[in-house]
């Protein structure tokens, strides 16, 4: 009775067992993939269509921030937004609110930051400033 309680397992069985193993972490890895591909796809498509649209933020500490917040077509509000607590702290015109040069990009339907012309400005200020050190 000792024998069969302590009996050892095959090589060939332990291979069977890891890969079985192997198997399903690849699977959940999968799965986990494509169910949070579909979440951020099925969120967005909530968002879209919406009269809010955040412009900027800016954190300013452990769940404490600073928001820029479009409303409608042209109504701009600045917004405190903490934990527990959200504050409205200024109207702003279309005239004060400064957009920063962004790209449209048609695929998502969204604008994102053109990184290539943020380079080239950059380099243009490093070049000018070199110019001015001589």
């Amino acid at each position: 009775m000792a024998d069969t309680f302590f009996a050892t397992t095959s090589s060939g069985e332990n291979l069977y067992r890891f890969l079985v193993a192997l198997f399903a972490f690849v699977v959940v890895i999968i799965a986990t993939y494509y169910v949070s591909k579909w979440m951020a796809g099925y969120q967005k498509t909530r968002m879209t269509g919406h009269n809010f649209e955040v412009i900027d933020s800016l954190r300013i500490g452990t769940n404490k921030y600073f928001m820029l917040v479009r409303v409608g077509r042209n109504k701009y509000y600045s917004i405190g937004v903490g934990k527990d607590e959200m504050v409205m702290l200024g109207e702003l015109s279309e005239d004060e609110v400064v957009l920063f040069h962004k790209d449209s990009d048609a695929k998502s339907g969204r604008e994102r930051m053109d990184f290539s012309g943020l380079l080239a400005s950059f380099r243009l200020k490093q070049d000018s400033g070199a110019d001015h050190e001589e």
